[in-house]
């Protein structure tokens, strides 16, 4: 306890005492790994709250200022004595589009980077606003079991009846209909590697609309196949 009292009374000591002029703040520093963001830009943003000494520093107020850039997830800043302002800033990670302007990081948050910022070639999440938070939470789950057995999810489009479809990297469009579309996925997840797999360039769709089956619309009918298999 006296040695905290003594360190307290040493900085209270140099805040009254020393003229704000004698300890000004130096060098502002910002850590983490970035793709989209600018250190730069970042500095910039913090200097007009740099611009006294060390210890009038608004910090809070940098912090929010950086935490409003499109692309920072988390922010913290801190002092490093004597002159050193550290920003530490975790970047926004985009694994889906939510419709046209806005992006989904992998919490089931929506953001919105500007200008021409957003990553190429995610998957895309569609819907009605009304549908929003149960699209979001169905796409990652789907993706992650259909990432079990190979296969990249594309974009999964809703409408307002509720009905699901899905587009596959590799071409495949699932038809979920709008009831039960995890059971129905299943189907889809067992049937694959046996049934669909072997022949999926030769696929044209999948219908899941079935309580206990699946219909495969063939792109090119196979040796043996009718067009339309139900309940395989």
């Amino acid at each position: 306890m006296l040695v905290v009292l003594l360190i307290a009374l040493m900085i209270w000591a140099v805040y009254r005492l020393v003229p704000e002029d004698a300890l000004p703040v130096k060098q502002v520093t910002v850590t983490g790994e970035f793709r989209h963001l600018d250190v730069n830009e970042i500095q910039q943003q913090a200097m007009p709250y740099v611009e006294r000494d060390f210890f009038s520093v608004d910090l809070p107020a940098i912090e929010r200022v950086i935490g409003d850039l499109p692309w920072v997830y988390g922010v913290s800043v801190r002092r490093i004595w004597p002159d050193t302002i550290e920003i530490h800033i975790i970047e926004q990670e985009a694994v889906a589009r939510w419709g046209e302007q806005a992006l989904l990081n992998p919490y089931g948050e929506i953001f919105k980077p500007t200008g021409d910022s957003k990553p190429a070639g995610l998957p895309l999440i569609h819907g009605p606003e009304s549908r929003r938070h149960e699209l979001i939470r169905s796409f990652l789950d789907i993706h992650q079991q259909l990432k079990s057995i190979g296969l990249i999810l594309s974009s999964l489009v809703g409408d307002r009846r509720g009905s699901w479809v899905l587009a596959l990297k590799n071409g495949l469009k699932l038809s979920l209909g709008q009831r039960e579309q995890q059971s129905r996925l299943q189907h889809f997840i067992q049937a694959y590697p046996g049934l669909i797999a072997v022949r999926k360039d030769q696929v044209k769709r999948i219908d899941l609309r079935y309580s206990n089956g699946l219909a495969i619309a063939w792109d090119q009918q196979p040796d043996g196949a009718n067009a339309l298999k139900k309940g395989d």
